[in-house]
């Protein structure tokens, strides 16, 4: 008896918190309409197969899009306009820490310098700096100190190369980034920084990530014009893949992004006496053991949901999504890239 009125509680409360967030979208006057229908269309489909990640979808993704227009508020910039606004071509490398970093040679690195180049977490510690960075700080703050401490001897090269900076995550998504050491460090050193919001798509989801995609994009939710969110799924390389596609890419090249295990291009002694600091990151990585939390945890991994996305590319948008190295997990379902 007590648990069914433990459980009626909790469902009371969960209704409760859906109808003051309602409150708080309608009441702001710089969310359009069309924005609040995708994410109540979106909520109210995922709820059919699972009320969790229904009700974290909601959260996450409404407080993202109330969070990047305060951040607006504050006169910084709409992330996706301005990629969209400063595409050099086709073609943009999205470039991850995985261990195949470390096979691209010289020729294939000035290849990638002609294109647009997407770094993200701590890949900012390779010799490469790529055109735009999308930086994310954790709530854990020994590791947002380690990544401001480490970036910051990078900063000269990141603005010889007038490096673009994008804010998004958990700490974006509840209005607190600006309280991070990496964002006190990129604004001391005077990085020009947009902000990108999203929709949140947890590990827990159901949905076949193909009927998932299928849905949002009939939804909208890929649209530039009636939407800001752009689609997370569970990883932070699905959410750039969905950059790209709505920033208009039709050559989405994955480097780095090998999911094999737990190892990163910066787990070498080379790394260690460059940055002595990576020491700490490297430990706790390894700690974690060696399952790789994309493919091992979640209903559905982000392979598929790399594949999903694929098909949405090929289909609608004329695209493409390829790896970089046939070492990655992706290859074979995930065509190689040659360079020309």
């Amino acid at each position: 008896m007590n648990s069914k009125k433990t459980l009626r509680s909790k469902l009371s409360y969960i209704k409760k918190q859906l109808r003051k967030s309602l409150l708080r979208l309608s009441a702001s006057m710089h969310t359009p309409q069309n924005e609040r229908n995708i994410i109540l269309e979106l909520y109210k489909y995922i709820k059919k197969y699972n009320v969790k990640s229904a009700n974290d979808y909601y959260f996450q993704s409404l407080n993202s899009i109330i969070s990047l227009k305060k951040y607006q508020k504050l006169g910084y910039f709409d992330g996706l306009k301005k990629i969209i606004e400063n595409k050099k071509n086709d073609t943009v490398f999205i470039l991850g820490s995985g261990p195949s970093i470390n096979e691209l040679s010289d020729n294939d690195w000035k290849h990638i310098n002609n294109h647009d180049s997407w770094g993200f977490n701590f890949g900012f510690v390779h010799d490469f700096v790529p055109s735009q960075f999308i930086v994310q700080s954790t709530s854990n703050n020994e590791l947002d100190k380690l990544m401001a401490d480490l970036f910051l001897s990078k900063s000269n090269e990141y603005k010889e190369k007038r490096c673009e900076f994008f804010a998004r995550g958990d700490n974006v998504n509840y209005f607190r980034f600006h309280k991070s050491q990496i964002f006190k460090t990129l604004i001391v050193e005077s990085f020009p920084l947009q902000f990108l919001s999203e929709h949140f798509i947890n590990a827990g989801c159901k949905i076949h990530p193909d009927n998932l995609i299928n849905k949002m994009y009939e939804l909208g939710c890929f649209n530039v014009i009636n939407n800001k969110n752009i689609p997370k799924f569970r990883s932070t390389v699905c959410f750039l893949i969905s950059l790209a596609l709505m920033g208009g890419y039709k050559k989405i090249v994955l480097c780095g992004i090998d999911m094999n295990d737990n190892g990163h291009f910066f787990d070498g002694v080379e790394y260690l006496k460059k940055f002595p600091a990576l020491d700490k990151l490297i430990k706790r990585n390894h700690n974690i053991g060696d399952k790789h939390p994309h493919i091992d945890l979640g209903k559905y991994t982000v392979t598929e949901y790399i594949i999903a996305l694929n098909k949405l590319a090929k289909e609608k948008y004329k695209a493409k999504i390829m790896v970089s190295s046939k070492n990655s997990r992706l290859y074979p379902n995930i065509d190689f890239y040659r360079s020309k």
